[in-house]
């Protein structure tokens, strides 16, 4: 993380940041949680997924793995990554 964007003298991430950013939280000047309708969001993700594999077909296991993946995060229950937990992460707290 800190090779990729902290070098450089403007970035934009798009993502959680969770598990894998908080090493550059400190060096970040915003942090911006933004919120999209569950099934926009899944169209998006589903849209990206076409585009990635070049039209061809991707209704495959692994997709379906992570399109019941995706369909947690909006669930406070789902034992994984979901809104509530980013919500209440310390890393929107660190600035």
């Amino acid at each position: 993380m800190r090779e990729t964007f902290v070098s450089r003298p403007a970035w934009v991430l798009s993502g959680s940041m969770l598990g894998w950013g908080e090493s550059v939280v400190a060096e970040c000047d915003a942090i911006v949680f933004v919120t999209l309708d569950p099934a926009e969001r899944l169209r998006r993700l589903e849209e990206r997924e076409i585009v990635r594999r070049a039209g061809r077909p991707h209704d495959d296991e692994a997709w379906r793995a992570f399109k019941t993946w995706a369909k947690g995060y909006d669930d406070p229950t789902f034992d994984g990554r979901n809104r509530v937990y980013e919500r209440r992460s310390p890393l929107r707290h660190s600035g």
